[in-house]
């Protein structure tokens, strides 16, 4: 849904900032490298969507270990709101979410049916 390229280009962030001062002193073909990964970076950030960027925030404010949906590696995917993450242990444990399944707080569904709606027209991020 988006989660690890956002990921990836903030991890991304300090390096693409240390590539542009790089290629600025450049003179040789490294120059070329460099100002050709920049690019590519901004051409990846300029295709995340508003719901992906919002589903970030979700992720941000849930505060899993993961920094995305996944609640543990070995279970399923929670996207739900603040106050109900303190109780998702008991939750995934009661249920038993799979690795597979993801459980929704109904304000948030809107927003999955969305990005699921994207990801199954192929335009997977």
């Amino acid at each position: 849904l988006g989660q690890d390229l956002l990921n990836d280009l903030d991890a991304c962030a300090a390096c693409h900032a240390q590539m542009s001062s790089l290629a600025l002193k450049m003179k040789s073909g490294v120059k070329h490298v460099l100002l050709h990964a920049i690019s590519s970076l901004s051409d990846l950030s300029k295709t995340v969507s508003e719901d992906q960027k919002q589903l970030a925030e979700i992720c941000k404010d849930m505060g899993l270990p993961s920094s995305t949906t996944r609640f543990a590696p070995d279970s399923g995917h929670a996207i739900v709101e603040g106050e109900v993450v303190e109780y998702l242990p008991q939750v995934i444990a009661e249920v038993k979410l799979r690795r597979n399944e993801l459980l929704v707080s109904p304000a948030y569904l809107p927003l999955v049916e969305r990005l699921f709606a994207k990801r199954l027209e192929g335009k997977r991020q």
